[in-house]
């Protein structure tokens, strides 16, 4: 516990949480979390942490646990220095059960069933009447062959109810229209993205709590919860659902639309 201490400031720390108490700032909750910055990273590092998940995805995590109790601590019941290690020793510790029961939360991977209707809520519509919006999608491809994909792509959801696997529609791609297998995928998750994008408005979109992000293959999003709100973090994870991680160049494209795109069927 002694070399946890050398790596924090009771002295510092202690004058920002009780102002952060009192006001609620997110300009004062960053300095907390710089303020305990070592402290966590020391924490993670003496309990091997670190090989269950990247170190990013931990501090999120961390943090978000930190942000959620400090409006619990209190002076009279001890230091803030052992309140903040409680916090994060038990923060790890949920990691730590929660990495085991990944199999249980991936329900989906890039060779098995990647349904997109397990996407979408009910809605009592029916995806006969979501089709006009669907078929408004947009694009930022230029290659011939690619648009041709990408609008079979989009019927064949709609045809399909959407019960049709990723691997088995990039590898139709790649026989039919000559696209690469890896492009093929892209091209199956990016239009997929865009066809969420379409419906965003017309479906409830369900909330999500960081924590729920441990162990699925969205952890990858953790990151962008400081710098969206809660409503455009929610979206996110809906947009994302089981598709790759390389898609979010830049996040606000993911929520509001690739510069230059334009209509894929005109």
């Amino acid at each position: 516990m002694q070399a946890s201490k050398k790596v924090f400031s009771e002295k510092d720390t202690l004058p920002l949480v009780l102002e952060w108490q009192d006001t609620k700032s997110d300009r004062v909750l960053e300095k907390i979390f710089a303020s305990c910055d070592n402290l966590i990273r020391a924490l993670i590092f003496s309990r091997g942490i670190y090989q269950y998940m990247e170190i990013d995805e931990i501090l999120s995590l961390i943090r978000f646990k930190i942000w959620r109790g400090l409006h619990l601590y209190s002076a009279v019941r001890g230091s803030l220095h052992n309140f903040l290690t409680r916090v994060i020793h038990n923060r790890i510790t949920q990691i730590q059960i929660d990495t085991k029961k990944v199999i249980k939360h991936e329900s989906l991977n890039d060779e098995e069933g990647e349904y997109a209707a397990s996407t979408y809520p009910e809605d009592n519509h029916g995806i006969e009447d979501l089709s006009h919006r669907i078929m408004k999608v947009q694009t930022i491809c230029t290659d011939e062959r690619e648009l041709e994909a990408q609008r079979w792509l989009v019927k064949s959801f709609i045809k399909s109810e959407f019960d049709i696997r990723r691997h088995h529609a990039a590898n139709a791609m790649t026989r039919v229209y000559g696209i690469n297998k890896s492009r093929s995928r892209e091209l199956h998750d990016y239009t997929l993205l865009e066809i969420r994008r379409c419906l965003v408005e017309s479906i409830r979109i369900p909330h999500v709590e960081l924590d729920q992000l441990c162990g699925t293959r969205q952890k990858a999003l953790a990151k962008y919860w400081y710098i969206l709100g809660e409503d455009e973090f929610d979206e996110l994870v809906f947009l994302m659902k089981n598709l790759s991680s390389s898609l979010v160049s830049d996040v606000f494209h993911v929520l509001y639309g690739f510069p230059g795109a334009r209509l894929l069927f005109y």
